[in-house]
């Protein structure tokens, strides 16, 4: 999934999470899903966190992360483009969303 173009300096980037299970159905995930920003090319993430516990707007398993600062203190560059990998498990089965976005 494409998050969009993001100004350098932007303070509150977000980005969501939806959690399916093996069907793709909406499911909520075990546990809050982690994430892992990288810089394309890069091997280690430039960002790790957590996302909300809880379902966003009462919608089965949809998670939004908020408030990420991109910023060059942060490690963030204008030109970039930056790669999210969320993790999380429904029913004790792994599952992976990948999404990305570009700094302006």
């Amino acid at each position: 999934m494409f998050f969009g173009f993001v100004p350098l300096g932007t303070t509150t980037f977000g980005f969501p999470i939806q959690g399916t299970n093996s069907s793709r159905t909406p499911t909520a995930p075990d546990a809050a899903p982690t994430y892992r920003i990288y810089a394309a090319g890069a091997t280690v993430a430039l960002v790790t966190g957590t996302g909300p516990a809880g379902d966003t707007d009462s919608q089965t398993g949809w998670r939004m992360v908020t408030g990420l600062s991109i910023t060059l203190g942060n490690g963030y560059a204008a030109g970039q483009t930056y790669f999210v990998r969320a993790a999380y498990a429904i029913s004790a089965v792994a599952e992976v969303d990948i999404g990305c976005f570009v700094v302006t």
